[in-house]
């Protein structure tokens, strides 16, 4: 027998899910856009009335599509107020990365995981995210949690190590050849001549 999804929970997700289609669809006109910007709002509205922390943080996503940073900002940080969970924290997340936010989405994303270790979504982004910033550290830690979790290396994991594997073998190219360009030079008769002048 499977547990109910309280309604909140499946507008929350209703939402979250037209507005991600909404960002992958390139071929929207821009009066089709705003119609479905609008009655995302609506139904956030009506979402609000239910589960206020879910219809805020609702808002803050549809903000973040329109980038309008202040109002996102500002509907997470109220809807944070009320509750805070882990899937509210992640969903700040991704609406600062929607703006462009990387760092500190990041910093939101790994509390998030912290109190929901073994959500996959979460991994998986964090993972992305640590690899655009740079914070290597971030990385390791986390794909290796989601092999953990998956019994598999994360596809950029293993990008990582093709790409370090490929960096290690260039280096002991540079090294080999630099090796025996240095014999060649240091065993010439200039390399002599130059030794000469210095006893």
């Amino acid at each position: 027998m499977s547990i109910p999804i309280p309604a909140a929970e499946v507008i929350f997700n209703e939402i979250i899910g037209s507005l991600n289609d909404l960002m992958n669809n390139n071929e929207i006109d821009e009066i089709s856009r705003a119609r479905l910007l609008r009655s995302l709002i609506d139904k956030a509205a009506d979402l609000k009335r239910i589960d206020i922390a879910k219809g805020l943080s609702a808002m803050g996503s549809i903000a973040s599509v329109q980038n309008d940073i202040k109002a996102m900002h500002r509907y997470h940080k109220m809807s944070l107020q009320h509750k805070t969970d882990s899937l509210l924290l992640f969903n700040y997340a991704t609406s600062m990365a929607v703006c462009g936010d990387s760092e500190d989405a990041l910093s939101y994303a790994k509390v998030a995981c912290d109190l929901e270790p073994s959500n996959p979504e979460m991994l998986d982004f964090i993972i992305g995210l640590a690899c655009e910033v740079g914070e290597t550290k971030t990385f390791l830690r986390y794909a290796s949690e989601w092999e953990k979790l998956k019994e598999k290396p994360h596809e950029l994991y293993t990008k990582y190590l093709a790409a370090v594997n490929e960096i290690n073998e260039l280096s002991d190219f540079c090294l080999v050849s630099s090796e025996s360009s240095l014999a060649e030079v240091w065993d010439s008769p200039e390399e002599d001549e130059a030794w000469a002048h210095l006893q």
